[in-house]
């Protein structure tokens, strides 16, 4: 792997590749169709961008955000931006683009959403040869494919179009059902990687409060006391939108962040944030995959969220520079009551379905989630064995279970 920790070094600033990340890239290089489950913030791009710079031909990069997008390609080195092209705009244009790029370098990285993607391949053909599809974010493809992206259903049919290329998925959360979900994707069949997903430097924890204004005066002085800066998610626009307005008006230096502001708000918020200008940050789901700020040390729920695997993704951005770091996630007994109530009603009705669809397995994900709410025993473990990984101790030391709180 000489080759590769050469690029590292050359390319990307890096010593070499992580311990993690080099069985991924290994097996890509060897032409595997590659699942890698890498814990949030181990690296995952350096996954595809450096078999990219070893490979001729082009790569695609399907991602399902527009700023994930641009943040990854402002953070790429000056030669790979040479030969990047971000899918937008008008199509000859790009067809050019991408031409120009093999031209000049025998190579051209393509990032996209699958929107875009599926226009494009069905406008014209494709002006090189697809050497790897890579699926950024892949758990995306089965959470929000059934849901409010049915683009990403058109993957596997492009898959073909663009010649059947080598696939490579990176996600950080991957359940035994989202991985079959992938598997499903393609008639292909995939080599799957992970990595541990537990992270000894976050200390979890779950609250019960008998009602919204115990839980609110409880975040009130967490946040009031914290060191360093603060994410706090929120299930709706609504709860964002209350929450960071209760908090400006005790005196603290917060924004919120949701899907109904403006690209260009979002964007401003989120360099701030990013930037240490704004010290806490509430946000919706909208907020948080792929941001590069290794400094996060503390993540509120003010109420759970869906599944395990949101929870995951959101609690793993906090302490990726490896200092210690508290997630704690909120609720209330009235909340937790309708929520069991609305499960219960929807498992009877589900009762005679099909139990691969979509709607069946979503329920028993809010299931697990509810699971680890009220679970007793460590809450590493919980998440390990969940994410189909052996828990290595019987007590983490560092949930609230394990810890006596």
């Amino acid at each position: 792997m000489e080759d590769a920790d050469q690029i590292c070094r050359v390319y990307f600033s890096k010593p070499g590749l992580r311990i993690h990340q080099r069985p991924v890239v290994e097996a890509v290089l060897a032409g595997d169709n590659v699942i890698g489950v890498l814990a949030t913030g181990g690296g995952k791009s350096l996954t595809y961008q450096v078999p990219y710079m070893l490979t001729r031909g082009i790569t695609i990069v399907v991602s399902p955000l527009i700023a994930l997008i641009d943040d990854q390609v402002n953070g790429l080195p000056t030669a790979l931006k040479a030969s990047t092209i971000i899918l937008s705009g008008d199509n000859g244009m790009l067809s050019k683009s991408i031409s120009t790029a093999l031209e000049n370098t025998g190579r051209c990285l393509i990032y996209t959403g699958p929107e875009k993607l599926s226009h494009f391949v069905g406008s014209q053909p494709f002006p090189g040869d697809v050497c790897r599809l890579v699926l950024d974010e892949a758990h995306c493809a089965s959470e929000w494919g059934h849901t409010f992206r049915d683009a990403y259903l058109l993957l596997p049919n492009l898959w073909e179009q663009l010649g059947r290329p080598q696939i490579q998925a990176m996600t950080a959360t991957a359940s035994a059902s989202t991985l079959n979900d992938l598997m499903a994707m393609f008639p292909v069949s995939f080599k799957v990687i992970r990595s541990s997903i537990y992270r000894s430097n976050l200390h979890l924890s779950a609250i019960e409060h008998q009602a919204t204004e115990h839980r609110d005066n409880h975040l009130q002085m967490l946040v009031r006391n914290r060191v360093g800066p603060v994410i706090i998610y929120a299930n709706s626009r609504s709860y964002v939108d209350r929450t960071s307005k209760w908090l400006c008006d005790i005196g603290l230096n917060v924004e919120g962040f949701h899907a109904g502001l403006t690209t260009s708000v979002r964007s401003d918020i989120q360099k701030r944030f990013i930037a240490g200008e704004t010290e806490i940050l509430v946000a919706t789901i909208a907020f948080g995959m792929g941001i590069d700020k290794s400094d996060v040390r503390h993540v509120f729920h003010v109420e759970p969220p869906s599944t395990l695997e949101d929870y995951q993704q959101q609690v793993g951005r906090a302490g990726r520079d490896g200092g210690p770091s508290w997630c704690v996630v909120f609720d209330t007994m009235n909340k937790r009551r309708h929520r069991n109530d609305a499960l219960r009603t929807g498992m009877k009705l589900a009762k005679d379905l099909d139990q691969d669809l979509f709607s069946y397995k979503l329920l028993l994900r809010k299931l697990e989630m509810e699971r680890f709410l009220k679970f007793g025993g460590c809450r590493h473990n919980q998440l390990m064995t969940y994410s189909g990984e052996s828990p290595s101790k019987r007590k983490c030391g560092h949930c609230d279970n394990c810890c006596g709180r």
